[in-house]
């Protein structure tokens, strides 16, 4: 019987492990593009950066999401919606710079911040919750 309930404790294990290594790595580049940001940098280099943001995070919400459907996570589909809309508003800002309609960067930088900070208050903190659960 133990044999077959550790791999569903280390698959867990293992899904907090790279969750926690991915947010670490989703901070650093929010840092790098808050930098630029804050510094005037070249708009050219801002929009490099978030669409480096925009392809990270869409790898790491396919990996939480996949995680999350496997283990029948009860808020999977809010949490998935909630992911789409974020890389659907970095799409349009993205798109919006291009065109000149954006130029303010401060602003998209302070809605990715807010939207992380409310992201980890309204999902990420009941998921790593039933993630440790499962785990132990």
């Amino acid at each position: 019987m133990e044999i077959e309930i550790l791999p569903t404790k280390v698959l867990a294990l293992d899904f907090l492990a790279n969750i926690t290594a991915q947010h670490s790595e989703l901070e650093l580049k929010l840092t790098k593009l808050k930098s630029l940001s804050l510094y005037g940098s070249e708009t050219r280099q801002y929009l490099f950066q978030l669409n480096v943001l925009i392809g990270y995070v869409s790898a790491h919400f396919a990996t939480e999401e996949k995680l999350m459907q496997n283990f029948d996570y009860q808020m999977f589909l809010k949490h998935k919606q909630n992911h789409s809309d974020f890389v659907n508003k970095l799409t349009n800002f993205s798109n919006d710079i291009v065109e000149g309609k954006m130029t303010n960067l401060n602003t998209v930088t302070t809605f990715i911040e807010f939207w992380f900070e409310k992201h980890d208050l309204d999902f990420d903190i009941a998921l790593e919750s039933f993630m440790t659960k499962v785990a132990v």
